[in-house]
Order: C-alpha cells, then sequence, then structure tokens
C-alpha cells in the first residue's frame, strides 16, 4: 500500500482504492497529487463526468472506488473547512454582539 494514499485516507486501510492502484496508476497518482489542492474536487468531478467525447467510462470498481474516495476526501476537507471558516460559528451563543458603551 502507498503510504501517502493511506495517510491521505487518515489510515483507513479498508478505503484504500487497490483497483484504482492496480488498473489506473496514472489516476492513483494524481489522485494523491491533486488531494489537498483546490483543483482536487473538480478532478473527482471530471472523473465521474468527463467532457472528452468518446469515452467509455470507468468499469464498476474503479467507479465505486472513485466515488469512496471522494466521499473521504469531501468529508475530511470539509471538517477542516468548518474548523477555518471564519463565518461559521463553533459557539452556542446566538445572541447578537452588542457594542460597549
Amino acid at each position: 500500500m502507498n503510504e501517502k494514499m493511506l495517510e491521505l485516507l487518515r489510515n483507513q486501510p479498508d478505503k484504500y482504492p487497490k483497483y484504482l492502484e492496480t488498473n489506473f496508476p496514472h489516476i492513483f497518482q494524481q489522485l494523491i497529487e491533486v488531494w489537498d489542492t483546490a483543483g482536487a474536487e473538480s478532478f473527482f468531478n471530471e472523473l465521474m463526468m468527463s467532457k472528452r467525447a468518446g469515452r467509455s467510462g470507468f468499469p464498476p470498481e474503479a467507479t465505486a472506488e472513485i466515488w469512496a474516495l471522494q466521499h473521504v476526501h469531501s468529508s475530511s476537507h470539509e471538517a477542516e473547512q468548518k474548523s477555518t471558516d471564519v463565518w461559521v460559528s463553533n459557539s452556542d451563543d446566538s445572541r447578537p454582539i452588542r457594542p460597549e458603551k
């Protein structure tokens, strides 16, 4: 197993894309490269809905792994975004802030 991929999957070996690694090593490598970039979601979307003509798509095994990886990626990055997003409040206090007099 690729250590970098395991790290990206937060050490969840059950989510490891063995089929992609074996049968689509170039896609596997690209996933590792784009995982923590702004273009990752676009890459996942392009894998599933290619805009290039004449593409036959992935076999079901690859499609299932791509969907699972996209879910792991989205889940982990949503949690990170919420913790750094200034517009998301971590407080249960919903009272408006009033300026001090």
